[in-house]
């Protein structure tokens, strides 16, 4: 049986994570007014295809762990930290920190019961 990463295509891994991510940012201290604006026009970007608003709106922001996690996959840079994200390791952990990005996927993907059994 394929596991719950194995259903989710990793492009949408790696947007699910970043979402989650871009959340954290967004309800930081440290960010100003502008960055805010910045960081929704992001988020706003996001939804295309089966990522509708509502998958948006269930993810939660990242804790600080998964949020140290993404950042390092960020800084890596270009396509190889996209595909590191989307890893089913590294997404794999992603959700196990934050049960939401499971609850995205399965609005995302609401015909495959088998994933969710």
């Amino acid at each position: 049986m394929l596991s719950d990463d194995d259903r989710c295509p990793p492009g949408y891994r790696a947007e699910l994570a970043t979402a989650a991510w871009l959340k954290f940012l967004l309800v930081s201290e440290t960010t100003s007014a502008g960055e805010r604006l910045e960081l929704l026009e992001q988020l706003n970007s996001l939804p295309h295809d089966a990522f509708s608003l509502e998958v948006l709106s269930a993810i939660k922001p990242a804790g600080a762990t998964d949020a140290a996690m993404i950042e390092e996959c960020v800084r890596i840079g270009d396509e190889r930290g996209l595909d590191l994200l989307a890893t089913e390791e590294v997404f794999g952990n992603l959700r196990r920190l934050n049960p939401s990005l499971l609850d995205a996927v399965k609005l995302m993907f609401p015909r495959l019961p088998a994933l969710w059994s």
